[in-house]
């Protein structure tokens, strides 16, 4: 993820956005099943994400999946668990922030750029995972508005 705190070195050229995609995806949902099933009511995907440009040549992608919680007052409990689990995973480094409302926020990242947002989603309800792949170059023949 980019940040006030986090620099752009080289991007990776072999990565297409499929992959990129794919992986950052599959990332989400080990987030979101890392999550005590017993405070889990749903978990949807974002089938589709969009492409967000790193710099003049690079893109990354980005997706959302939501995780439905069944008490939403152990949200911070929640966030807590995360924040232990993944800040002991290889190769990721976590951070807390706030959002404009003042509520806890996880960066969890890996590498210099993938990276995934958790926290309480707008409807008080429900987690959101905000996800950033690496960045790649786009093929000649690929736009990169639109849905991915």
């Amino acid at each position: 993820m980019t940040g006030p705190n986090r620099t752009l070195p080289p991007t990776s050229t072999a990565v297409r956005w499929e992959t990129a995609k794919e992986t950052t995806q599959a990332e989400e949902l080990a987030i979101a099943h890392q999550i005590d099933p017993a405070e889990v009511t749903s978990v949807s995907q974002n089938p589709k994400g969009t492409l967000m440009q790193c710099d003049a040549k690079t893109w990354q992608w980005t997706g959302h999946t939501a995780v439905g919680m069944k008490n939403p007052a152990n949200m911070s409990a929640v966030l807590a668990s995360a924040r232990s689990y993944w800040s002991s995973q290889p190769g990721f480094t976590v951070t807390s922030e706030k959002d404009t409302n003042g509520s806890p926020v996880l960066d969890i990242a890996r590498g210099d750029h993938e990276g995934y947002a958790v926290g309480p989603g707008s409807d008080g309800k429900s987690l959101w995972i905000d996800s950033y792949s690496d960045c790649f170059t786009v093929p000649d023949d690929v736009y990169p508005g639109g849905r991915f």
